[in-house]
This record gives C-alpha cells, sequence and structure tokens, in this order.
C-alpha cells in the first residue's frame, strides 16, 4: 500500500502527540479504517482511548488523578497494584463513583504511598458513613451509658421476644 510522504509524517506526528486513532482520524480528515490501515502499514502506534488523562469531577477523583498522574501510573498500572478493577478507579476519577468504599480507599492509598494518604482521601470523601472517628474499642464499647449488665440483657431478650 503506498503512502504518502505527507500523510505517513502527519500520521506519525499525531500518534507522539498521544492522540488516539479517533483523533487522528478526524484531524487529518479521513476514516478510522484508513487511520488504521495506515498505522498497520507504518507500524505506529496509537494511544488506547482509555488511557487518556479526563478532568475529574469530585474532590476524591481529583485526588486520585492527581496522585495516579504524578506517580506516573496508567489506569492499568495502578490497578494490578491495588488490587482494584480498573475500570473503577476510572470511575471514581470521573465522578461516576461519589463514595468509594473504605476498602478501595485503602488500596488506592497503600499504591499511591507517598503521593496521598488514606486520610486525604478519606477529607476529600463527602458523607462517608466510615469517615466518622474511629469508636473505643474493648467490652464496654457498645454499651449504653447508664445501664447494667443485666438491664442490657433484659432489653435484648425484649426485642428478640417481639421479633418472634
Amino acid at each position: 500500500m503506498a503512502v504518502r510522504p505527507t500523510a505517513r509524517k502527519a500520521l506519525a506526528d499525531l500518534a507522539k502527540k498521544g492522540l488516539t486513532q479517533t483523533q487522528a482520524a478526524r484531524k487529518l480528515g479521513v476514516s478510522r479504517q484508513r487511520v488504521s490501515q495506515l498505522k498497520a502499514a507504518l507500524g505506529l502506534k496509537f494511544e488506547p482511548v482509555w488511557s487518556r488523562p479526563r478532568p475529574a469531577r469530585t474532590p476524591p477523583g481529583k485526588l486520585v488523578q492527581r496522585a495516579r498522574l504524578s506517580a506516573g501510573y496508567s489506569y492499568a498500572q495502578l490497578a494490578a497494584l491495588s488490587g482494584l478493577y480498573r475500570r473503577n478507579i476510572a470511575l471514581i476519577e470521573l465522578g461516576q463513583v461519589r463514595r468509594p468504599t473504605e476498602r478501595t480507599l485503602r488500596a488506592l492509598a497503600k499504591s499511591l504511598k507517598g503521593h496521598v494518604t488514606y486520610d486525604q482521601l478519606v477529607q476529600a470523601t463527602p458523607n462517608a458513613p466510615w469517615s466518622a472517628p474511629a469508636r473505643k474499642s474493648g467490652p464496654k464499647a457498645n454499651a449504653a451509658p447508664g445501664k447494667t449488665k443485666s438491664a442490657r440483657k433484659a432489653a435484648s431478650r425484649k426485642t428478640q421476644h417481639r421479633r418472634r
């Protein structure tokens, strides 16, 4: 297949800029199929669509995206390190997941160590039910204030009786 030198140079330049095949086709005014044929003939490599950075829309998304890019990770690399799905990381960055789970934020913080902390991610997540301050642990942590052990047992028996 004969390729004009100007088309070869233009296509190579667009590939170096990090454009996708679709974007290159629009710039050159040709079909995506033609760009695909030229890419194969010239041995060029275009960016996959899912690897392009997109603007983050929520505070946790902005934080994760900034940390991911400063660490130099793609979605796939961060997914492999964190044990999460690549799609889930992209959805968090795009704001489609408004309240990521605690497990997700811990995995991201561990993978992006040095770029973002778990506490920063929690503070950026609005209304997260698990972001409340940690409760005291121990045998009396769950005890209702002012009630004795026998009073708590009696109250528990009453609720069990009602459920039957």
